[in-house]
C-alpha cells in the first residue's frame, strides 16, 4: 500500500516513531562502519563489519557486486533486529509457558542445577548436557511461532511447481505455521510437549520440520545469535528464580496477538528467588 501511495508514509501516527528509531539505528551503524574503516587491519577481521569490509575490497572489481556498504548497513541492521526483538519475544513466551506448565519449569531447574550447579552460571559449553532444557526451548519456539511467514525470499530463476509457473524474482513467503503444526511431523502439534524433541532415551533430537528461523541458506541471519541468547538468558534466570502465575483462579492465556509477529498478550508474573540462589 505504501509503495502505491507513498504519501501515506508522511501521515502522522505511531509509524513515525518506527521511522525515527530506524533512522537512529542506521546512523549508529554508519558511525560504527566509519570507525571500523579507520582502525581495521586488512585481512585481520575483528568482527562481522571488518570481514564484510574485506569482502567489499575483494569484490570491488566485480561489476555485479553484492558486497557494498549499503548492503553492509542492511545486514547489521537485520542482526540488531533479529537478535533483539525476536529473542525478547521468545523469552516472553518461554516464561509464560513455564507458568502454564510448572512441572516443566521444575524439570528444567533440576537439570540446570545438576549440570551447572547453584554457584556458577550456566555456560554455552554445558548446553549439550541439558537435553531437556534444549527440548523445552525448541518446543517454545515451535508453539509460539513468532515469525509465521519466516524470512522473505526471491526466486533466482523461473521455476514450475505442481504446474504453477513462478517467474524469476518472485517474492516468496513460507507458511511456517503449517510446517510447525503438521500432524504428520508432530505427534501432538496442538499441545506443548517438550518430548517432541526427545528420543526414547531422553536425548535431544531436532526433527527436520522444525523451521522457526525459515529455511534454506538465506534463513534468519540472527539464528546463531538468537539461540545463544535464548539458552543463556533462560537458564541463568531459571537457575535463580521461580516464575509463578499470580492468579491461582485463572490460567495463563496462551493465545497470541496476531500482528506482524505472533506476540504474547501482556501478562503479570510473580518472580520468587530460589532458596540458596
Amino acid at each position: 500500500m505504501c509503495n502505491i501511495f507513498p504519501f501515506i508514509m508522511k501521515l502522522p501516527g505511531p509509524q513515525q516513531e518506527i521511522f525515527r528509531n530506524q533512522k537512529e539505528l542506521e546512523a549508529f551503524v554508519k558511525e560504527e562502519i566509519r570507525e571500523h574503516k579507520k582502525s581495521r587491519q586488512q585481512a585481520k577481521p575483528r568482527d562481522l563489519i571488518d570481514a564484510y569490509l574485506d569482502k567489499i575490497d575483494e569484490e570491488s572489481k566485480n561489476s555485479e557486486e553484492i558486497f557494498n556498504e549499503r548492503n553492509l548497513i542492511t545486514v547489521v541492521n537485520d542482526l540488531f533486529i533479529a537478535g533483539t526483538e525476536t529473542t525478547a519475544l521468545t523469552l516472553r513466551w518461554a516464561f509464560l509457558y513455564m507458568m502454564a506448565f510448572p512441572d516443566v519449569q521444575e524439570k528444567c531447574w533440576k537439570e540446570i542445577n545438576k549440570v551447572a550447579g547453584t554457584d556458577a552460571l550456566p555456560r554455552m559449553d554445558l548446553r549439550s548436557s541439558m537435553p531437556y532444557v534444549e527440548a523445552v526451548l525448541h518446543e517454545v519456539q515451535r508453539v509460539s511461532n513468532i515469525i509465521p511467514f519466516g524470512v522473505g525470499h526471491y526466486t533466482t530463476h523461473d521455476i514450475t511447481i505442481n504446474n504453477y509457473h513462478v517467474p524469476k524474482k518472485t517474492f516468496v513467503l513460507l507458511n511456517l505455521t503449517s510446517v510447525l503444526n503438521d500432524p504428520e511431523q508432530w505427534k501432538s502439534p496442538g499441545e506443548f510437549r517438550p518430548e517432541h524433541f526427545l528420543d526414547e532415551e531422553g536425548c535431544f533430537q531436532k526433527p527436520e520440520a522444525f523451521l522457526p528461523f525459515s529455511a534454506g541458506p538465506r534463513a534468519c541471519l540472527g539464528e546463531s545469535l538468537a539461540k545463544t541468547e535464548l539458552f543463556l538468558f533462560f537458564t541463568c534466570l531459571l537457575q535463580k528464580f521461580q516464575f509463578v502465575w499470580p492468579d491461582p483462579l485463572s490460567k495463563p492465556d496462551l493465545d497470541p496477538l496476531y500482528k506482524l509477529l505472533f506476540i504474547p498478550k501482556p501478562y503479570k508474573v510473580v518472580v520468587r528467588k530460589r532458596v540458596g540462589a
